[in-house]
C-alpha cells in the first residue's frame, strides 16, 4: 500500500513540474512580446492567471505588475481611470491616499484633480466638503487672500461668503488676525466697522478710542483732531466738553494740564495768545502779569525788552522805566548773582547812586576790555578782585580809597575812587564809570590800564 501511494506523489509532482516547465507557443511568445513582455516572464503572467489581452490596457499606462493591477483593481478602477490618478500623484504605494478621497465621496480622478489645484489633499478635503465648501467656492475665497484653513474663522464672524469677505477687506480687514480684533471691539457688522474705517482710523486707533468711552467714530474723529484718546477724559476734567474748545486753548499753546491755571487766573485763550503773539510765551510769566495787574501787552508796553519780573516788580515798586533802569535790568545778573532787582530797598539805593552819574550801563561790555579812548564818561559792568590798595590822603586827612584791579582775563585797571570795604584779595561786581587811562612804573617799563571810579559795587 505504502509502495501504491509513494508512486501517486511521484507522479503529481512530475506532473506539476512538467506543467511549470512547459514552453510557450511561438504563438504565445509573439503576443506576450507586442504587449511588452519577454519570454522568460511570461509564465509568471500566466501562472497570475492573465493573458496578453488582459494585460495590455494597463502596459498601455505604465502599470506593469501584477501587484500594481491587482491594487488598481480592489477599487475596480480601470487601466484609463488609474492613470488619471496617477497624474494626481496617487500609486501603488500610497493607495491610502485614493480610499481617503473616495471616503470623502470625490469618486472621480476630475473631482480629486479640482481639489489638487487648489492644493487640498486628501486627508483635508473631507473638512471642506463637511462644510459645504466646493472647489469653485474655495476658489472664490483663495482669489480674495483667504486661505481655505481661515474660512471657518470668517464664517464664526458671520461673514458666509467670499463677497462679504470682500467688502470686509474693502473697508480695512487686512488679515484673519484683524477679526479676533474686531470681536474684541465688539464690532459686528461691517456698517458699524466702515464707519470707523472711513474716518482714516485703524483697529489700533478704534479700540483706544473705545476704550476712552467713545462709540461714535464721529464723535472721536473730531477729538482726534485735537488731542489723544487717553487725553480727552483730562479735557474734560478741565471743564472742556467741546473738542472745538480744546481746539482754541491749544491754539493759544496751553495743554489739557494748563487749562484749569490758567481759567482760575480769568485768562481766555485769545488773551493767552494775545501775550504769545507779543513775545511772552512761558505761562508761567502770563499768569504773573496777569496777577501783577498787567491785563494785556500794550499795558505792559514801557517794560518791553525788560526781564517779566523786573518789569512786574517796577510796577509794584511804582517805578516809571527809562534807560538807565532798562540797562539795570540788562545787567543785573552777573554770575548768577543779582546787582539791582534783589528787592525794592536795594534797586533804589543803587539806582540813586547810578543816576547821578550814568546816563546808562553800556551793553555786554566789560570795562577792561574796552578800549581806552573810548571808555570816558560812560559806565561800564566790571568783575575784578583788587590786587593792591593805592589810597591818597590829602592835606586835610581826607582819605580816597583807589587801587589796582585784576579784572576779566587779568585785564587790569585803575580804580580811581570807590567807596566802601574793599580789602586786598577781594573780588567785587560793580560798575564803573570810565576816565580814560592810568599810567604806572613796573619792573619791566611804564603800563597803561583803563581807568574809571567805581560808582556802585557788590
Amino acid at each position: 500500500m505504502k509502495k501504491i501511494l509513494m508512486g501517486v506523489v511521484v507522479a503529481g509532482l512530475i506532473g506539476s513540474s512538467a506543467l511549470l516547465a512547459s514552453e510557450p507557443t511561438a504563438a504565445e511568445i509573439k503576443k506576450w512580446a507586442e504587449v511588452g513582455v519577454s519570454k522568460e516572464w511570461i509564465s509568471n503572467w500566466k501562472y497570475d492567471g492573465y493573458t496578453p489581452e488582459k494585460v495590455k490596457p494597463w502596459f498601455e499606462v505604465d502599470i506593469t505588475s501584477a501587484n500594481e493591477i491587482e491594487a488598481w483593481q480592489s477599487f475596480k478602477i480601470a487601466p484609463k481611470e488609474a492613470k488619471a490618478w496617477m497624474e494626481l500623484g496617487i500609486n501603488s504605494r500610497n493607495m491610502y491616499d485614493l480610499a481617503q478621497w473616495k471616503n470623502a465621496g470625490v469618486n472621480t480622478p476630475e473631482q480629486a484633480k479640482k481639489w489638487h489645484d487648489l492644493r487640498v489633499n486628501a486627508s483635508s478635503v473631507s473638512s471642506y466638503i463637511k462644510d459645504n465648501i466646493t472647489p469653485e467656492i474655495l476658489r472664490a475665497w483663495n482669489d480674495i487672500g483667504v486661505r481655505g484653513n481661515d474660512i471657518s474663522i470668517y464664517k464664526e464672524h458671520n461673514i458666509n461668503t467670499p463677497e462679504e469677505a470682500k467688502m470686509w477687506h474693502k473697508a480695512g480687514l487686512e488679515t484673519v488676525t484683524d477679526l479676533q480684533y474686531i470681536k474684541r471691539l465688539d464690532i459686528t457688522t461691517l456698517e458699524e466697522f466702515s464707519s470707523w474705517t472711513e474716518l482714516g482710523m485703524g483697529l489700533y486707533d478704534i479700540q483706544q478710542w473705545k476704550n476712552a468711552g467713545f462709540n461714535d467714530p464721529k464723535v472721536a474723529q473730531e477729538w482726534k483732531k485735537v488731542t489723544l484718546p487717553n487725553l480727552v477724559h483730562s479735557w474734560h476734567e478741565a471743564g472742556i466738553d467741546n473738542p472745538k474748545e480744546a481746539q482754541r486753548w491749544q491754539n493759544a499753546g496751553v495743554g489739557v494740564y494748563g487749562v484749569q491755571t490758567m481759567k482760575k487766573a480769568n485768562l481766555t485763550p485769545e488773551q493767552i495768545k494775545a501775550w504769545v503773539d507779543y513775545g511772552i510765551k512761558d505761562q508761567n510769566q502770563i499768569l504773573d502779569l496777569t496777577y501783577a495787574g498787567f491785563q494785556t501787552p500794550k499795558q505792559y508796553d514801557p517794560y518791553k525788552g525788560y526781564s517779566v519780573d523786573h518789569g512786574i516788580k517796577l510796577k509794584q515798586w511804582n517805578i516809571k522805566p527809562n534807560k538807565l533802569i532798562k540797562s539795570m535790568s540788562r545787567s543785573n545778573n552777573i554770575f548768577g548773582r543779582e546787582l539791582f532787582f534783589t528787592d525794592e530797598q536795594n534797586f533804589k539805593t543803587a539806582y540813586k547812586v547810578l543816576n547821578d552819574q550814568c546816563d546808562e550801563i553800556v551793553k555786554d561790555k566789560w570795562f577792561a576790555a574796552v578800549d581806552m579812548s573810548q571808555n570816558k564818561n560812560k559806565c561800564f559792568i566790571f568783575v575784578g578782585k583788587m590786587i593792591q590798595r593805592l589810597d591818597n590822603k590829602s592835606l586835610f586827612g581826607k582819605v580816597t580809597q583807589k587801587g589796582l584791579v585784576s579784572g576779566m582775563g587779568d585785564q587790569y585797571f585803575f580804580a580811581e575812587s570807590f567807596q566802601g570795604n574793599w580789602m586786598e584779595r577781594d573780588t567785587k561786581i560793580g560798575v564803573i564809570k570810565g576816565s580814560g587811562s592810568h599810567s604806572y612804573e613796573t619792573r619791566v617799563g611804564t603800563q597803561v590800564v583803563p581807568r574809571g571810579n567805581v560808582i556802585f559795587f557788590k
